[in-house]
């Protein structure tokens, strides 16, 4: 039996009204004259041809089926409000591709080279050992790459980075402790946020803005809550390339990084700009090893580096 409340998509109504049509022993020369609609109209709206009927050839249509108009034209109005919502929904998605591809398009090069520390463990593996949550920080930026459209980037250990490569568009995982180029690029960098103290194994993330001291909490049984820095600047080896260095305090803040910053809320962090230099303090809740909900805690604008700024000199002459 037809129920116009049944109806969720423009194929449900077509069957609907076909029904009704076949269930009265109808002939479309005779549904026509009751219903005042011409023939090709009524063949259309059994048959699927027109899309969607106007209000007015659906209420004249069913009347003359014996049915009250209301509900049908009620299924209609649903029918457009969820076109609207899918137009509105593809809109968004448009839109958040091009936030992407505006914040990816200074590293969306063919020499991109992505680096990751190396864990020295004498005893261990002589090759040196990555950490857990930077692989998955990789894995998880080398996925988005391909959904994106970004060549496939040069994956380098920072202890076998040549000083050519150190002028490529660059991409850093992991801290300063385990890799030194994090550590040669946050010093030319007039960041407010470091990780670490200097000390080996020091992981706390100090800001010298307001003097507060970030350290992870109850990680040792791999639930707890890590912290983490994404930076993005001019690259201060080419000033003609970019930089951006995502670092947890442990692997799990560097992991929820690279989610941070392959997410759409993770991609408002260039400020409204896509040349934008930023520096960007997050936390995460750590769950059963896995980085869960991130909280970005701040953002602040980075100024233009002089080259002067690190190399102790004056740049007025």
């Amino acid at each position: 039996m037809p129920d116009p409340r049944r109806i969720h998509t423009r194929d449900d109504l077509t069957r609907q009204l076909a029904e009704l049509f076949h269930n009265g022993g109808w002939s479309i020369q005779r549904l026509a004259a009751e219903s005042g609609l011409g023939r090709a109209t009524v063949h259309g709206v059994i048959n699927g041809t027109t899309d969607l009927p106007r209000s007015g050839t659906l209420k004249a249509f069913t009347e003359a089926c014996g049915q009250k108009p209301e509900p049908w034209l009620e299924a209609r109005a649903r029918l457009l409000a969820a076109d609207r919502r899918a137009r509105n929904g593809a809109t968004t998605n448009q839109m958040r591709n091009r936030q992407a591809r505006d914040f990816w398009r200074q590293f969306a090069k063919r020499d991109l080279t992505v680096v990751v520390g190396l864990h020295q463990l004498s005893g261990w593996e002589p090759s040196g050992l990555i950490g857990v949550g930077d692989a998955f920080a990789l894995s998880e930026l080398q996925q988005y790459f391909v959904h994106i459209g970004v060549p496939s980037p040069v994956i380098a250990y920072s202890d076998r980075m040549d000083s050519t490569s150190r002028r490529n568009p660059l991409i850093l995982i992991g801290g300063p402790d385990s890799n030194k180029i994090t550590n040669e690029v946050i010093q030319r960098l007039p960041c407010s946020l470091r990780v670490g103290g200097g000390a080996t194994h020091d992981v706390a993330i100090r800001d010298s803005q307001t003097g507060r001291i970030y350290s992870p909490r109850s990680l040792r049984r791999g639930s707890g809550t890590d912290f983490g820095v994404v930076i993005k600047a001019e690259n201060p080896f080419n000033p003609q390339t970019s930089v951006l260095i995502i670092a947890g305090s442990f692997g799990y803040g560097s992991w929820a990084g690279a989610r941070l910053v392959t997410e759409p809320e993770g991609l408002k962090l260039h400020l409204g700009s896509s040349q934008a230099s930023f520096e960007c303090l997050f936390a995460t809740e750590v769950v059963d090893r896995s980085p869960q909900a991130t909280e970005i805690l701040l953002v602040r604008a980075l100024a233009k580096t002089k080259r002067s700024d690190w190399l102790g000199g004056d740049d007025s002459t």
